[in-house]
């Protein structure tokens, strides 16, 4: 028996069958993130919240400022933490990442044109407390290291060791 693959839809989170997706080629799966249904749903909406959304969009490309409202919201939201908080705690790192010292920059990025880089708010998942802030490589890296101490001083080790051979050679 063939197994049908199956898809989380990011509006209304049923998972559905791929068919139920239209094809996107952008996107890591070859389909689009939202359900037909939801699409059809959001296509029949009144004229007026369509123009709504695409009144969000443009303002979220041309106003930096309506950018650091949506970036303070998030803030509050996902950590409870408000933008001064945020600003005092990169004052308090010196504006340089906890884990590399790469310096951290708030402000849009010289080099991509709606993309504002923001230093990442690093928190523990489990209690949601706030560590502290750090780059995104950073994070990343740790994310991967799945936040234990032991697998990051392994993942040291292994290197110190890798460098030292490569030296010998």
């Amino acid at each position: 028996m063939m197994r049908v693959k199956r898809k989380v839809c990011s509006k209304c989170g049923v998972r559905r069958p791929l068919s139920d997706f239209h094809r996107c080629v952008s996107a890591k799966d070859g389909h689009n993130g939202v359900c037909k249904f939801c699409k059809n749903k959001f296509l029949r909406c009144s004229p007026a919240k369509r123009n709504w959304h695409q009144k969000q969009k443009h303002l979220w490309r041309a106003d930096p400022q309506f950018r650091l409202d949506a970036f303070r919201r998030m803030l509050r939201i996902k950590h409870g933490l408000t933008y001064d908080r945020y600003c005092h705690m990169w004052e308090d790192q010196y504006g340089k990442c906890a884990i590399c010292g790469k310096p951290l920059s708030i402000g849009p990025a010289p080099n991509l044109k709606y993309r504002i880089f923001y230093p990442v708010v690093d928190h523990n998942h489990s209690t949601g407390a706030i560590r502290g802030l750090l780059c995104s490589s950073c994070n990343s890296g740790i994310g991967y290291l799945q936040d234990r101490p032991e697998i990051c001083d392994a993942a040291a080790k292994y290197l110190r060791r890798v460098r030292q051979s490569s030296i010998r050679s």
